[in-house]
C-alpha cells in the first residue's frame, strides 16, 4: 500500500509540473500575441550588379506591417555605414495594428566598387523581439577603365610609333568588346599590331574575397610616318552589352630626328666692343641617324661661328657692335645627305652703359 501510495504521489507531482509548464508557456503566447511586432517580407535584398556611374543613389522600399493587438512607435533607425540614410517619414509616429508601409533606404555607392554590404536596425518602442535588422547588398562595378585614361606618346620624326592601349573592367560585369574605332586624323591613321583579353587579379576587397578583372590590351601602330608637332587621335571602344563607348584620347608628339637645342638664344645686355660667346647644341633623337655637319652660316656681321664635335656644340663668337639698340640674327647649320639647314636665333641687345638695379639705359634714338 505505501509503495503504491508513493508511486501515486510521483505521478501526481509530474503532471502538476506538466500542467505548471504548459500554462506558462500559454500565457507566454497570449502575451507575445498581443504584443506589437513589425513584420517584415523580405528583410535581406540583393540588388544584382550595378553600375557606379549611372546608378550612384540606389533607392530600395522595405513594406512592413504592424502585428499584434497593439500600436508601436518606430523611434530611430540606425545604418551600419554613413552610406545609406533613411527616410524619417515613418519614425516617430504611432502605427495602430494592421498598419501596413514601407521603410525607405537610400544608398550612396560612391567609391564603393565590389562586393558591397551594409545594413539597417529599425528601433521600435516597445522594443520587437528580434530586432528588425534590413539588410541591403549588391555588386558595384565601374564602366570599363582605361589605363591611363589619356595616352600621350612621343615619338621621333620619320618613324612608326608603337603603344599600348589597357582596358580593365570587373568580371562580374560580362562587358564583351564588340567593337574598335580608330579615328583618323588628316595626317594617317593608326593599325592595330595585336588585341588580346585576359583576366589579372584586382586584389583582396575583404576577408575572403577576391575579385577577377578582366584587361584588354590592344596594340596599336601609326600606319603613316607624321611630321614633327602635335597629332591629336581618338580611340572609341563599343560594348556589346551597353549603348555607351569607352573613349581614350591620344596625343601623339612628334620630334624632330635631329634638332638645335636651344633654338633661341639671347646675349643679354652688352656695351659697344664686348666679347660674348654663346652656345646651342646638335641634339639628336634618333641613334640611328648620323648628323653630318657641313657648314655653318651666320648673317650677323659681327659673329663667328665653329663647331666642336665633342658634344655636337655649335659656338657662337660675337662682338657686340658700336651702335646701340637691339639686334637679332640666325645661325644655320648645313648637314649631309640632302637635309634641311638646321637653324637658332641670335638676339641681345647693345646699350651705352648697363644700369643699375637690373635696369638697362638704351638711348630711344638708338632702337632700331
Amino acid at each position: 500500500m505505501w509503495l503504491l501510495s508513493g508511486s501515486r504521489n510521483r505521478w501526481l507531482i509530474v503532471c502538476g509540473l506538466v500542467l505548471i509548464f504548459a500554462g506558462a508557456l500559454l500565457c507566454v503566447r497570449l502575451v507575445r500575441g498581443s504584443r506589437p511586432r513589425l513584420a517584415v517580407d523580405q528583410p535581406v535584398v540583393h540588388l544584382g550588379v550595378l553600375r557606379a556611374d549611372q546608378q550612384r543613389f540606389v533607392r530600395y522600399r522595405f513594406p512592413f506591417e504592424v502585428e499584434g493587438k497593439e500600436a508601436l512607435r518606430i523611434t530611430r533607425i540606425v545604418t551600419s555605414c554613413n552610406c545609406l540614410s533613411s527616410d524619417t517619414s515613418v519614425t516617430d509616429r504611432i502605427l495602430p495594428p494592421g498598419y501596413r508601409g514601407e521603410i525607405e533606404i537610400r544608398a550612396d555607392l560612391y567609391e564603393r566598387v565590389g562586393a558591397w554590404q551594409a545594413e539597417c536596425v529599425v528601433e521600435t518602442e516597445p522594443p520587437c523581439s528580434p530586432p528588425v535588422v534590413l539588410r541591403l547588398s549588391a555588386v558595384v562595378i565601374q564602366p570599363p577603365e582605361p589605363i591611363p585614361a589619356r595616352l600621350e606618346i612621343e615619338a621621333v620624326e620619320g618613324s612608326l610609333p608603337e603603344f599600348p592601349l589597357v582596358v580593365r573592367w570587373l568580371r562580374e560585369a560580362s562587358w564583351k568588346p564588340l567593337a574598335l574605332d580608330l579615328e583618323r586624323s588628316q595626317f594617317g591613321g593608326l593599325d592595330f599590331l595585336y588585341v588580346e583579353q585576359r583576366s589579372e587579379p584586382r586584389g583582396p576587397l575583404g576577408p575572403s574575397e577576391r575579385l577577377e578583372m578582366d584587361v584588354l590590351r590592344i596594340g596599336l601602330k601609326s600606319s603613316r610616318r607624321f611630321p614633327s608637332g602635335i597629332h591629336p587621335f581618338e580611340v572609341q571602344l563599343a560594348w556589346e552589352n551597353d549603348l555607351s563607348k569607352t573613349t581614350v584620347p591620344i596625343q601623339l608628339r612628334i620630334v624632330p630626328g635631329v634638332a638645335l637645342t636651344p633654338a633661341h638664344l639671347f646675349a643679354g645686355e652688352l656695351l659697344p666692343g664686348e666679347l660674348c660667346e654663346l652656345e646651342t647644341r646638335l641634339q639628336i633623337y634618333d641613334r640611328q641617324q648620323q648628323a653630318e655637319v657641313v657648314g655653318l652660316e651666320c648673317d650677323l656681321s659681327f659673329a663667328e661661328t665653329s663647331y666642336v664635335k665633342d658634344g655636337h656644340r655649335i659656338v657662337i663668337h660675337l662682338v657686340a657692335p658700336n651702335s646701340v639698340g637691339r639686334f637679332q640674327g640666325t645661325v644655320c647649320v648645313r648637314l649631309g645627305g640632302a637635309r634641311p639647314p638646321l637653324c637658332c636665333t641670335v638676339s641681345g641687345v647693345v646699350v651705352e652703359k648697363k644700369g643699375h638695379g637690373g635696369e638697362s639705359v638704351v638711348p630711344s634714338a638708338g632702337l632700331p
